[in-house]
């Protein structure tokens, strides 16, 4: 559902002068924005992390270099996995 329609689909509650106090919603479309909503925060998750970690990320990379150069690591055969 693109935002146009999720917000199509929105009725305002107003005040005795007319001003917009509240949002009612279906139920459905509420499912929506919070699925919406969790997918955003675990990519801000993901980023937050990846961000954090290149020295680790360096530091793996860097040992299984040294490993392969010590003759330490083998071939994969996608075949035979």
């Amino acid at each position: 559902m693109t935002t146009a329609e999720l917000l199509s689909s929105v009725q305002y509650l107003v005040d005795e002068t007319g001003q917009k106090k509240a949002v009612q919603i279906d139920f459905l479309v509420w499912q929506q924005i919070v699925a919406i909503i969790q997918e955003i925060e675990a990519d801000q998750r993901w980023d937050e992390l990846f961000a954090n970690s290149p020295d680790a990320l360096a530091k793996l990379a860097n040992e299984a270099l040294a490993e392969h150069q010590q003759g330490l690591t083998e071939a994969l055969d996608p075949d035979q996995l």
